[in-house]
């Protein structure tokens, strides 16, 4: 009857998953190439670009841009805050009672966090700037003008 109990079959993705995860804590990487993202990093990040600008957009849901430092040197760009403990309006009034429940899962993480990712050649971190809005941080990084683009006119011999 519970014969069928023992052959409970993982996803082979799963198992990738956690290898990978194993391997990633084992070798931790001081900075992020800007095409990587580690998984459940915090915060969150998108880069792109256009022709004249690169673009980072920082998901921090639930901080404020005074809870947020953006420093860039040597062409690493670097996110410093603290992200606080996540509880309902009521329970804040307890204060310790609320900090020895104990958890039976904890996805969500509280705490100092950093970010570095390597930026791409070519960028002007003298002129970067940083607007903060509902969670979302957008990081502008203009390209030099040495590196962008040009069209070159083709004339009639």
């Amino acid at each position: 009857m519970f014969g069928d109990l023992w052959r409970f079959e993982t996803p082979k993705s799963s198992e990738l998953d956690w290898f990978s995860q194993a391997l990633n804590e084992f070798f931790p990487r001081a900075t992020a190439d800007i095409r990587s993202m580690p998984r459940g990093a915090f915060p969150m990040l998108n880069v792109g670009r256009t022709d004249d600008t690169v673009f980072v957009y920082v998901f921090a849901p639930g901080l404020t841009a005074e809870e947020l430092e953006v420093s860039i040197q040597d062409d690493v760009l670097t996110l410093l805050g603290r992200r606080g403990a996540a509880s309902l309006e009521g329970e804040q009034q307890q204060g310790e009672q609320h900090k020895q429940r104990p958890y039976y899962r904890q996805e969500r993480f509280a705490g100092e966090f950093a970010r570095s990712i390597t930026l791409p050649e070519g960028v002007d971190t003298e002129r970067a700037e940083a607007r903060a809005h509902d969670g979302l941080v957008e990081i502008r990084l203009p390209k030099r003008e040495e590196v962008k683009p040009r069209r070159v006119e083709i004339k009639a011999a």
